[in-house]
C-alpha cells in the first residue's frame, strides 16, 4: 500500500472520531486542527458543520460526515442511491473512487437494487457472495471493475462502493 493511501486512511480514521468533537469547538479551534493536519499531511482540509473536507496533495478528495454531498467528479457511470451519504473519496490522479451510504431497506432488497442499478449502467455482475451480515458484489463494464458491500449497521444497511479503472 503506497503511503499517501495509508496517510489518508489513518487521517480519516482520525476525522471520523474527532468530527463531532470539532464540530461542537468554535472558529479557532478548528481553525487550528485545520491547520495542524495541513501540517502534518501537505493536504488542504475544511471542517465545517456538516463534517469534514480532505483535499490531498495527490489529487484525492475525501469528505466525511452525515450527508456529504457528492463531488462532481463521481464517475458519473457508476450508479449512485437514495440515502444519507456519509463518506465519499475520488481520486483525480488514479481514476478511483469510494463511497458509502446509509440506506433505507434491509440488505437483500439493497443489494438485488443496486445490482439492477448496475446492470442498466451497463456492468455486468461477475461475483456474489454473502458472508454473515454482509453481501459483496463485484461488477465490470464501462472500463472500470466496481466492487460493493452491503452490510447491517444498527438495524439499517450501509452500502460501500468503490470503482477502479479495469486494469
Amino acid at each position: 500500500m503506497n503511503q499517501k493511501l495509508v496517510r489518508t486512511l489513518a487521517l480519516s480514521g482520525i476525522l471520523i472520531l474527532g468530527v463531532p468533537v470539532l464540530s461542537s469547538c468554535g472558529e479557532s479551534a478548528k481553525s487550528a486542527a485545520e491547520k495542524a493536519i495541513k501540517a502534518g499531511t501537505g493536504a488542504d482540509v475544511n471542517i465545517g458543520d456538516g463534517g469534514v473536507t480532505v483535499k490531498s496533495t495527490d489529487g484525492t478528495t475525501t469528505a466525511i460526515g452525515e450527508g456529504v454531498a457528492l463531488p462532481s467528479d463521481w464517475p458519473s457511470d457508476v450508479p449512485t442511491v437514495d440515502g444519507t451519504l456519509v463518506t465519499v473519496s475520488v481520486s483525480g490522479t488514479s481514476g478511483e473512487a469510494t463511497a458509502m451510504w446509509k440506506v433505507t431497506g434491509d440488505i437483500a432488497a439493497v443489494t438485488d437494487a443496486y445490482k439492477r442499478e448496475l446492470v442498466k449502467a451497463g456492468y455486468k455482475i461477475v461475483n456474489e457472495t454473502t458472508i454473515a451480515q454482509t453481501t459483496l458484489i463485484g461488477a465490470e463494464g464501462n472500463g472500470k471493475k466496481v466492487s460493493a458491500s452491503v452490510t447491517d449497521t444498527d438495524g439499517q444497511a450501509v452500502l460501500t462502493v468503490t470503482s477502479a479503472p479495469a486494469s
